[in-house]
């Protein structure tokens, strides 16, 4: 009974821990990453303090994704016997930190490095260790300036986590080590034999701790002083993935001296190889070692497949050949997000994930946000499927990415995926920018810079994807386009168009299409609702026609997974605001009906039957009626009451003579004014709520309010009350007629400035009179939405009708108050420019600082209004 109680128990725990939390490596995982029978590996996952001011501390689980923005300081305690602490060089592999990390051993700093997710190694100076207990603390903080911009400046970021969000492995090597292995492959003629070109970085700590040297003496009997370097070998074994030996190489003299890195290079052939592909991922295996006079002293195994990636240009059908053989991308997004864990996954995550997207039949993995974890992209060399890596640039101005800190910043990057993930067989590219714009050529320097980095140290296919409505296309030094319709219309007509055109004017170049959308994840109102999930299939579906009816060379769904981002989203009124949900699974790895459509067109099979449904977007009739409602009143005051006519022909035909009345207390209706400042009021509220609502579900109109409006919590304010348009009219009211409260209440205050005498009614009717041009929006709001539905493209008409009764008020106002302070009116415009330039110019300038509003600014007139 107790057996089968501690069974269940067991059982019950391992489950909360798959759900809930992080499940450590395993030996094998572990062995898998460091690939070597000469290295202490120790896993230091697990128990750490954590603390935010270096006082108060508390205990923490590392690996986690932390979510403030505060640095953070970690630290433990490290334990190693006085023999190992000398037998070995010491490093600290880190696999994944966000962003930036200093390390400090025994309270000694160490180094300063970035990570953003790029598995680094630190090592440890030996004058630092100790044998005995050891601390160790890391202090890391996130991104900063316009490396962070970068990051979060675009509509569909992801969720900025920060921390030690990957595991950390405390590695002890011989004091001369492999430290970095770079393969190239080539062919000759038939591919009946690969050439192998291996360059191996060994490196060397002290070297005094290998041997203890007997003194040598020349012929006078003096002692010759060591030269501190010392002779080593190093062969090459190749076995198949069997075990079978199939070459040993020569083994290769070279030296090395102390804290030094030597480069030793080492070719071998292989006949008759076999290719790895999608649909055979044979890796071999080679296991490199270091000899100091014939004793090993350090091996590494490395899993390697040979494949031939090379592209054909062609005018009406170009390709990219894997083996020489076509190849068309049946691709996924991944994001490295799931619910309870963030960023944070654990290895069974991981080969869930990999069996469903090998299941669903796609060959090709992009990973977006992040570079890809060590253990992820192994799995994807032993499944056979391809990955291309972004290099975090994605929806970036101009101005931003010909910055020197961005630019090294995506240099040292690549420099670091290269000597990371280079050697797997599954790298397919390097995708180096998403939504760049390609208006002109001053973006060359950036990706000249770049490319000439990849091509210099990799023979991957180097990639980009741009946004629509591009006709000239920077093409030279690429392999493979990619194209995105970045305001996310999903207009099937428009996709078909765009990426005719782009496969016309690149010259040749394969062409891919990155497509997927948003939705509301319960809605199965078919696919007449855009945020329905038929309506996901359907895109999806005819999407996919269009890349291949024009000769495309593959499809790329634009997400596998739901995520959180980082910017609230307006498009889909979900319960979360933060929720991405443009995935075929969500966080939860929960399927939905898009999986099993994308199943169906990866795997040629028949096209799914999807219900069309007979949707109808609402218009509000409140605003009709209400508008309606305020027209009746307008005229019933014009034709009932005289005065009021009256003064509403002055104020717009003689308006000095209408301000000189205000100024010399002649009586004007207080009541017949506040009845007019809610007219106003409420035809405001009904134009802009009707414009609000109908650009509810646009992607554009959220780039604007994304760049307006800083904080996160007002803009899911603002979100929320857009979909509820009866709530943001009234809302809208209240907040004009208060506006012109306000302006009362400044011009109270100017006219002591002005030492005027003029009291806070007669401030109140200038206010609501100067405003009377608006009173002209009435008509057009009642059925605005209306015609926005039939022509969306009037909607500048719109807005510069707008734009003109705001600056025909804010005249209207400057010239009365002039009027009624009695001073010239030059005067009362120089100021009123003056507090309108304050107004707006201090929070546009702090803005600028922190955000680069113009640059985003520029940003959005190239790419969303193009």
């Amino acid at each position: 009974m107790k057996r089968i109680t501690l069974v269940i128990l067991t059982f019950l725990i391992l489950t909360v821990v798959q759900i809930f939390g992080y499940t450590p490596l395993s030996q094998s995982n572990i062995e898998e990453i460091v690939p070597s029978t000469t290295r202490l590996v120790t896993d230091l996952s697990g128990n750490w303090e954590h603390s935010y001011n270096e006082v108060d501390w508390s205990p923490v689980k590392l690996p986690y994704s932390e979510e403030s923005n505060r640095q953070s300081v970690y630290r433990r305690a490290v334990v190693l016997p006085e023999k190992l602490s000398e037998s070995y060089s010491w490093q600290l592999y880190f696999l994944g930190i966000d962003h930036q990390i200093e390390v400090y051993w025994n309270e000694q700093f160490i180094g300063r490095y970035f990570g953003g997710l790029v598995p680094f190694e630190v090592k440890i100076p030996d004058r630092v260790i100790k044998g005995g207990t050891n601390s160790v603390k890391l202090v890391i903080s996130s991104a900063k300036s316009s490396t962070k911009m970068i990051r979060t400046q675009h509509l569909l970021a992801r969720k900025i986590y920060t921390g030690v969000i990957r595991e950390i492995l405390l590695c002890g090597t011989p004091h001369v080590w492999i430290s970095d292995i770079g393969v190239k492959t080539t062919f000759n003629e038939n591919m009946s034999i690969a050439n192998i070109a291996t360059k191996v970085n060994v490196s060397a700590g002290n070297l005094k701790y290998l041997a203890v040297k007997k003194p040598v003496f020349d012929s006078t009997g003096t002692v010759v002083l060591p030269t501190n370097k010392e002779e080593y070998t190093i062969d090459v074994k190749v076995n198949s993935a069997d075990g079978t030996l199939l070459l040993n190489s020569e083994r290769k003299a070279f030296t090395i001296e102390s804290e030094r890195t030597a480069i030793v290079p080492v070719s071998f052939s292989i006949p008759n190889p076999n290719l790895w592909s999608p649909d055979n991922p044979y890796l071999y295996v080679a296991e490199i070692t270091v000899y100091k006079g014939g004793i090993k002293i350090d091996d590494y195994t490395l899993n390697f497949g040979v494949k031939e990636l090379t592209i054909i240009k062609d005018e009406n059908k170009p390709q990219i050949m894997l083996n020489r053989q076509p190849f068309k991308i049946k691709g996924v997004g991944y994001i490295e997000d799931i619910a309870n864990g963030g960023q944070t996954l654990f290895y069974k995550s991981m080969v869930d994930d990999i069996e469903m997207i090998k299941i669903l039949g796609a060959n090709f993995i992009r990973t977006k946000y992040s570079p890809p974890h060590p253990l992820f992209v192994n799995l994807c060399d032993r499944n056979g499927i391809l990955l291309g890596i972004d290099l975090p640039i994605y929806d970036t101005p101009i101005p931003l990415l010909n910055m020197d800190e961005i630019q090294i910043y995506t240099l040292n990057i690549a420099k670091q995926f290269i000597s990371v993930y280079d050697n797997h067989a599954s790298v397919f590219s390097w995708i180096i920018s998403d939504g760049v714009p390609e208006s002109n050529n001053d973006n060359r320097t950036f990706y000249d810079k770049i490319i000439e980095v990849f091509r210099k140290n990799s023979n991957k296919l180097i990639a980009k994807i741009i946004p629509f409505g591009f006709d000239k296309v920077h093409t030279e030094g690429f392999d493979l386009l990619g194209l995105r319709d970045v305001k996310m219309n999903n207009n099937l007509f428009d996709a078909d168009e765009e990426f005719a055109k782009l496969r016309k004017s690149v010259g040749g170049l394969p062409v891919f299409m990155s497509y997927g959308s948003l939705i509301q994840p319960f809605n199965h109102n078919g696919y007449s609702d855009p945020l329905s999930i038929e309506s996901q299939s359907y895109k999806i579906l005819n999407t996919f026609k269009i890349v291949n009816n024009n000769n495309g060379s593959g499809s790329l769904i634009s997400n596998f997974n739901d995520y959180l981002q980082h910017n609230p989203i307006l498009t889909i009124n979900g319960d979360d605001s933060y929720l991405n949900t443009a995935g075929l699974v969500d966080r939860d790895r929960n399927q939905r009906l898009t999986y099993s459509t994308v199943q169906a067109i990866f795997n040629d099979e028949k096209d799914p039957l999807l219900n069309a449904g007979s949707h109808r977007e609402s218009t509000p009739i409140s605003f009709i009626a209400v508008g309606l409602v305020l027209g009746i009143l307008l005229i019933l005051l014009v034709n009932r009451f005289r005065r009021f006519r009256e003064y509403l022909l002055r104020s717009l035909l003689r308006p000095y003579n209408f301000y000189s009345d205000i100024r010399d207390q002649r009586i004007i209706s207080s009541l017949q004014t506040i009845l007019l400042g809610v007219l106003i009021s409420l035809t405001v509220g009904i134009y802009l709520a009707s414009i609000f609502y109908f650009y509810k579900d646009s992607f554009v109109f959220q780039y604007v309010l994304m760049l307006i409006i800083p904080s996160k919590a007002l803009q899911i304010a603002f979100y929320k009350l857009i979909w509820m348009p009866e709530l943001t009219f009234l809302i809208i009211s209240v907040i004009s007629l208060g506006l012109a409260f306000l302006t009362a209440l400044i011009i109270k205050g100017f006219s002591l400035i002005f030492r005027a005498r003029v009291y806070f009614n007669d401030c109140t009717v200038l206010s609501f009179w100067a405003a009377l041009p608006a009173i002209l929006l009435l008509p057009i709001s009642i059925i605005l939405i209306r015609i926005l539905a039939m022509a969306p493209s009037t909607i500048w008409i719109f807005i510069l009708l707008y734009l003109f009764t705001s600056a025909w008020t804010i005249a209207r106002l400057l010239r009365s108050t002039s009027v009624l302070f009695d001073v010239p009116s030059h005067r009362v415009y120089f100021v009123g420019l003056m507090f309108f330039l304050l107004s707006i110019g201090v929070p546009l300038v702090f803005y600028q600082i922190n955000n680069s509003i113009l640059a985003y600014a520029q940003y959005f007139i190239q790419i969303f209004l193009s």
